[in-house]
């Protein structure tokens, strides 16, 4: 039995990858199950390329575990769940060319807010104490497009750090406007929500390590 979730990591919605191999976070290039690795002690893959027999540099030599500590995909969901944090996407559906998030349209959103407040599978109290927006500001902007009304009730808090304050500034004055103050993490029934770098191998703005230090911290 695992325990309740703490944090909820939400993508924007599956890449072609993803979607045709039925995995979260899917491919290969993809930085999220290496940083989950390097955090809770796994190693996603041998982070070589199968056409090329070449290491990915953007990973190989900066991981923390050697090829003995790889696991399988359902194990690696495994390990992350009994840590107490769930996944899902922030788009249900949506017309999309290719598998980037600019380029999403007509989108519909999942049933998070219920999903955290417990009305979604009947659970009286729900333990999800923050949001993660894995895929950085173009995540977090789907994210408020959906969710502002969320803010505005007082029940999300932007996290303390530069990149969540930029991302969620305006969405953050109207909760101010709205309320004649802001939520904290700290406040009772309030979930922190945190922009981090984005996972995706177009988030090629920042390095590994830099991803990785912005996640841990």
């Amino acid at each position: 039995e695992y325990p309740p979730a703490h944090t909820l990591i939400l993508g924007t919605h599956p890449s072609i990858t993803s979607l045709s191999k039925n995995e979260m976070y899917g491919h290969p290039l993809n930085a999220f199950w290496y940083l989950a690795g390097d955090a809770i002690g796994f190693r996603r893959s041998a982070s070589v390329s199968p056409k090329t027999g070449k290491p990915y540099v953007y990973y190989h030599d900066h991981l923390r575990y050697d090829d003995g500590h790889i696991l399988e995909y359902s194990q690696q969901l495994e390990r992350i769940v009994a840590k107490g944090f769930a996944m899902w996407d922030i788009v249900a559906e949506c017309e999309r060319e290719g598998s980037l998030d600019q380029d999403i349209l007509e989108e519909k959103p999942n049933q998070i807010r219920e999903f955290c407040e417990g009305t979604l599978n009947n659970i009286k109290e729900s333990a999800v104490k923050r949001i993660v927006i894995a895929n950085g500001t173009t995540g977090s902007k789907f994210f408020v497009k959906h969710f502002t009304e969320w803010f505005v009730d007082g029940r999300l808090c932007a996290a303390s750090d530069d990149m969540s304050q930029r991302a969620f500034k305006t969405v953050m004055n109207k909760q101010r406007k709205a309320n004649g103050d802001i939520a904290s993490k700290e406040d009772n029934g309030v979930i922190e929500v945190v922009c981090l770098p984005g996972v995706s191998p177009a988030a090629a703005k920042f390095t590994y390590l830099e991803k990785r230090a912005a996640w841990e911290a």
